[in-house]
């Protein structure tokens, strides 16, 4: 998926997601918040993707100043009358390449027009995994750098040698 934009069908995302789900329980821009977050540790820590696309339905004023997204995240709210899905396809009509292209959604009606204008889809629980084995292969990366710096056991009986005698234990 080199050079890949993904476009998410936010509140489904939220709503089908259990890795949100706590998020979800403190209030809707918890929820919000979590999913960018999500997005933007995605690109941090793979390189499939150039740009999220996160739509929801609403409009902009539910989002703060304060609340603006991370890079390579943008949130797109409908306007009155227009619903996330119809937005979607929307952006992909419009894209110059829409097989360059995933949608995240669990909608199966969205999932069919996607499929339509030849575009992938990603569900829900696909992305959660792709995001929680990226998270623990860089979790797993930073311990086993950390145990590079640690003590060989022969250092540590070494050591372990020296304060026994230094103690008087020997």
């Amino acid at each position: 998926m080199a050079g890949k934009t993904m476009i998410v069908d936010g509140y489904n995302v939220i709503h089908c997601s259990r890795s949100i789900e706590n998020a979800l329980m403190a209030g809707l821009q918890s929820a919000r918040d979590c999913l960018l977050r999500m997005c933007a540790g995605w690109l941090r820590n793979r390189n499939d993707v150039e740009l999220f696309r996160v739509v929801f339905d609403g409009d902009s004023s539910v989002i703060g100043r304060d609340n603006l997204p991370p890079p390579g995240v943008r949130v797109e709210y409908t306007r009155s009358g227009e619903t996330a899905d119809e937005r979607i396809v929307s952006i992909l009509s419009r894209h110059e390449t829409p097989r360059c292209c995933v949608v995240v959604t669990d909608d199966r009606e969205l999932a069919r027009g996607c499929r339509g204008l030849g575009v992938d889809i990603m569900s829900v629980i696909e992305f959660n995994r792709v995001y929680a084995s990226t998270n623990l292969r860089r979790r797993t990366t930073n311990i086993v750098e950390r145990d590079k710096s640690a003590l060989t056991l022969e250092e540590m009986e070494s050591i372990n040698a020296d304060l026994r005698k230094e103690w008087g234990l020997d």
